[in-house]
């Protein structure tokens, strides 16, 4: 049998539930209209020359 996710340290489970708690916390801030597969960044940026965010998610 090949290499299966709970095999390399993924709980599908635990995983599931803090997209859950992810839900939760953002009804409360009336900010369910944004996906859940980017990131909110507040940046001061003054300081810096040409700056450049990459962000990026993954499902597993």
């Amino acid at each position: 049998m090949g290499l299966t996710y709970k095999d390399s340290g993924v709980d599908i489970k635990k995983g599931d539930n803090f997209v859950n708690l992810i839900k939760e916390k953002l009804r409360k801030n009336e900010q369910d209209n944004i996906g859940l597969f980017g990131g909110l960044f507040s940046l001061n940026l003054d300081n810096y020359k040409d700056p450049v965010l990459v962000s990026g998610t993954d499902g597993v």
